[in-house]
C-alpha cells in the first residue's frame, strides 16, 4: 500500500487529511518564545489573532529528519507498504533536504517529491496524489504522473494589505504607505519556488480582474483535476466577492472547488484579506 504523507503548510486540516486518507506533520511556528504546532495546537484562527496582536512576525520551523524518520517507520506497517512524502518547495524550507534525507534510511521505500510551492498549490498536489491513490493507481505511475503535474500546478492571489511585507522587511514603510494611500493591491504568485509579483491593481476589484486574466494568460484552468481557493484572516468576504464579480472564469464549477483558509506560512507575510486560487493549468497544445 502506498501511504501519502504531506506537512501543514499545504492547508489542509487534520479532519481533512484524515478523509483524504494522507498524514498531515506538522510545521513548528514560533511567536517569540512561544513554540506551536501548525494545525494541532494551534489553528488557523488562533494563528491569526496572535499575528494582529504580535509586533514581531512569527517563524516558521522546519520538520528535521529524525521526525520524517519515525513518522515514516511508523506508516510501513506491512512488507510492501511505500511512502510517498510530498513537501513544501525546498527553497523555501529545509524540509524537503530533511525528507531526503531520512528516506535514505529505508531502502527506496520512500519517495520524497519537492512540490516547488507552498499553501494552496501544493494543497491541490496533494489532493490529487490522493486522488489518484484512492483510484488504485500503481504506485510507480501515481509519482511518475505526479512529477510532471508539479510543473502544472498554479497559484494567484492577491493582497488585502501591505503591512505584513513591510512587517518582514520585504518593502520598506514608504512603499507601504503609498501603497495604502493609493489603494494599491499587489497580485502576486509562486514560480519555480519563489514568489513572484504578477503586477499591481488599484482596488479589490482591478485586483480581481488581473487574477482572471493571469489565470487566462496561463491555458486556463484543468477543471479534471482539484482546485483549491483561499483566503486569509478570520473571514472570506473578499474572496466570496472576488468569486461574485469574478466567477465566470469557473465555469459553473463552484461545488467542485475546496475552499481553505490559508495557514501560518503565507499568512506571516501577507496577513489577513488575502484572496487565492490554486489549479492545474490546461495542458498546452
Amino acid at each position: 500500500m502506498l501511504r501519502i504523507v504531506a506537512d501543514s503548510s499545504c492547508d489542509l486540516t487534520q479532519k481533512e487529511a484524515q478523509e483524504l486518507g494522507i498524514t498531515v506533520m506538522p510545521l513548528g511556528v514560533r511567536f517569540n518564545n512561544d513554540e506551536y504546532q501548525d494545525g494541532i495546537d494551534m489553528d488557523a484562527d488562533r494563528f491569526y489573532d496572535l499575528l494582529e496582536k504580535s509586533d514581531v512576525l512569527p517563524k516558521t520551523i522546519a520538520i528535521n529528519a529524525f521526525t520524517y524518520e519515525e513518522q515514516f517507520r511508523a506508516l510501513m506497517v506491512n512488507e510492501d507498504d511505500q511512502v510517498l512524502c510530498i513537501t513544501i518547495g525546498s527553497k523555501l524550507s529545509s524540509s524537503y533536504q530533511n525528507a531526503c534525507r531520512a528516506a535514505e534510511q529505508f531502502n527506496g521505500r520512500v519517495t520524497v517529491i519537492d512540490s516547488e510551492t507552498t499553501c494552496i498549490p501544493y494543497q491541490v498536489i496533494v489532493r490529487q496524489a490522493a486522488r489518484l491513490n484512492k483510484m488504485g493507481t500503481d504506485p510507480h505511475a501515481l509519482i511518475t504522473s505526479l512529477q510532471v503535474d508539479v510543473k502544472r500546478a498554479r497559484l494567484v492571489a492577491m493582497l488585502d494589505t501591505l503591512e505584513y511585507l513591510r512587517k518582514g522587511g520585504r518593502i520598506s514603510a514608504v512603499a507601504a504607505a503609498a501603497g495604502k494611500i493609493l489603494g494599491y493591491k499587489p497580485v502576486i504568485t509562486i514560480e519555480n519556488g519563489k514568489v513572484d509579483v504578477v503586477g499591481k491593481a488599484r482596488g479589490l476589484h482591478s485586483a480581481g480582474a488581473l487574477m482572471v486574466k493571469y489565470i487566462e494568460e496561463h491555458n486556463g484552468i484543468d477543471f479534471s483535476m482539484p482546485v483549491s481557493t483561499s483566503y486569509s484572516g478570520h473571514s472570506d468576504y473578499n474572496l466570496q466577492n472576488w468569486i461574485k464579480s469574478h466567477g465566470d472564469i469557473l465555469e459553473g464549477h463552484e461545488a467542485e472547488i475546496h475552499e481553505s483558509q490559508m495557514g501560518s506560512v503565507v499568512g506571516t507575510h501577507c496577513g489577513p484579506g488575502v484572496v487565492g486560487i490554486a489549479y492545474f493549468s490546461k495542458n498546452e497544445k
